[in-house]
């Protein structure tokens, strides 16, 4: 036989297929048009997974056989035909593989039982306020541990201790504020993000960390452990054997009485004061006088309702601003003067790029009809995207929007982050899977998908790789980090 794939997961469970990307691969492989193999080699029956119901393990075999492909086990003593026998030994083996697990998940579960009960503490730290600490068997600390940074040895045991002051007095002011003022979650998390305050691991607040924040019983010095169900998922009951808090065993940075009143306020939320439609018109009037060609997503830039407010009243965006005395005409004017521009800005830097990627000897050419398309090679397409500025509250961080528009025969995307003065700061190069599955914001520093290219080298190096059919010497020089794009007549 000849291998023609491999498919593994390294230290993943066995017990549910949910983090099993290379096993989900392969059973969507299999039921795919052209698989490249027609029997799986499998090292022995708990490869499938030490499932609690056995018939799961079956039901992945038989997902095989059923389209085509036969399922070989590698070290397993019964035959490999479907006799009686095989098939008793085989379902024997699924049973034993569950009820390893099983044990496995008790044992380990005593082990961290015995470790919470000494002081010891596990899981995932609180976004700010506290650090890992390192101690050894004996009880002598070695060293903090960095984000994502393992312990020395298997013995070690890790103790959470206090961060850095000023972490831990921005931990406080956040439940003082919260619980002495009016503030929302929502407008802490502007107000630290607009201070450029990050987590113990570097990334900007959101409203999910602050309520996770919020809600942490670490701040009143408890450690709280098995609050969920790994396996399904589940929220436990206090009175669950599996669910324990231990009182008093990390220093308290937040008094109980503020803790009840966070707490209350938090299971008694204010509902917003309802405006009348005579003053959602009025906010859109000073928004239109401000900006006659004010879009929907700048709303809540002028401090206006958001667009699902206004349909909800006024059936329409449109509608709405109409009201308000805006008119269409300047709106039109402005919009169709703004998407020539852009248009014109697009072409320009395509021709630039164009001119870059062929002084390095990389065959590419423009895609007639399509706007910023370049076809690269003989079967790479990269279409080219200006992407803007958008302010879209008062105390927001900087965004830039991304326009969805149809991405039809590309490979790949290129977004040029565009500066006020019509040139581009950066670029993002993405694949078209990942820029459809984009949202419509792209955040100042953050790009979780696709690469961040900052020089014309990197985009040269970039597009080389993106295609098998373009040359793999080099002959360009340096060039700067960034090209100015030419503003039109």
């Amino acid at each position: 036989m000849t291998v023609a794939a491999t498919y593994e997961d390294a230290g993943r469970s066995g017990v549910s297929l949910k983090y099993r990307p290379a096993m989900r691969q392969l059973l969507q492989e299999v039921t795919a048009a052209g698989c490249p193999y027609s029997v799986v080699l499998v090292y022995d029956v708990s490869r499938w997974g030490r499932f609690e119901d056995t018939d799961a393990s079956a039901y992945y075999e038989y997902h095989c056989r059923l389209n085509g492909v036969d399922v070989v086990y590698v070290r397993e003593t019964f035959p490999a035909d479907r006799s009686p026998m095989a098939v008793l030994l085989k379902n024997l083996k699924r049973a034993m593989a569950a009820e390893y697990s099983r044990e496995l998940g008790v044992k380990t579960r005593a082990g961290q039982a015995w470790a919470l009960t000494r002081g010891y503490q596990m899981g995932a730290l609180p976004c700010i306020g506290f650090r890992r600490l390192a101690v050894s068997s004996e009880g002598r600390t070695k060293r903090l541990l960095e984000p994502l940074e393992r312990k020395s040895y298997p013995t070690d045991r890790i103790r959470w201790v206090l961060g850095p002051p000023d972490e831990v007095e921005l931990a406080k002011s956040v439940f003082l504020q919260y619980a002495t003022t009016q503030v929302s979650m929502e407008q802490i998390t502007k107000a630290l993000n607009a201070l450029g305050a990050v987590s113990h691991r570097g990334l900007r607040f959101k409203v999910n960390t602050i309520a996770n924040l919020l809600s942490c019983e670490a701040f009143i010095g408890n450690f709280v452990w098995g609050r969920r169900d790994d396996r399904t998922g589940l929220r436990r009951c206090e009175d669950d054997p599996a669910f324990q808090r231990l009182p008093a065993v990390l220093p308290a940075l937040v008094s109980r009485e503020i803790w009840d009143r966070v707490q209350w306020k938090r299971a008694h939320p204010q509902q917003p004061a309802r405006i009348s439609r005579e003053g959602i018109i009025e906010k859109l009037r000073i928004a239109v006088r401000r900006n006659p060609a004010l879009r929907a997503w700048e709303l809540t830039a002028y401090e206006c309702p958001s667009e699902s407010v206004l349909r909800k009243e006024f059936g329409s965006f449109v509608a709405a601003v109409r009201l308000a005395g805006r008119d269409d005409s300047i709106s039109r004017d402005t919009g169709s003067r703004c998407r020539m521009e852009h248009i014109c800005l697009t072409n320009l830097f395509s021709a630039d790029l164009l001119r870059l990627l062929r002084q390095n000897d990389i065959r590419c050419e423009h895609v007639p009809h399509r706007t910023g398309a370049l076809q690269i090679g003989d079967c790479t397409r990269l279409w080219v995207r200006l992407i803007w500025k958008q302010a879209t509250s008062p105390l927001a961080h900087v965004r830039w929007y991304v326009n969805k528009g149809r991405c039809k025969d590309c490979h790949y995307v290129l977004l040029a982050r565009m500066l006020e003065n019509k040139t581009a700061a950066d670029f993002v190069l993405l694949t078209d899977e990942e820029y459809r599955q984009h949202s419509t914001w792209l955040e100042e520093g953050d790009v979780a998908v696709g690469v961040r290219l900052q020089s014309a080298n990197d985009l040269v190096a970039r597009l080389r790789g993106c295609s098998g059919q373009i040359p793999a010497e080099t002959s360009s020089a340096d060039r700067p980090a960034v090209w100015n794009v030419r503003k039109p007549a």
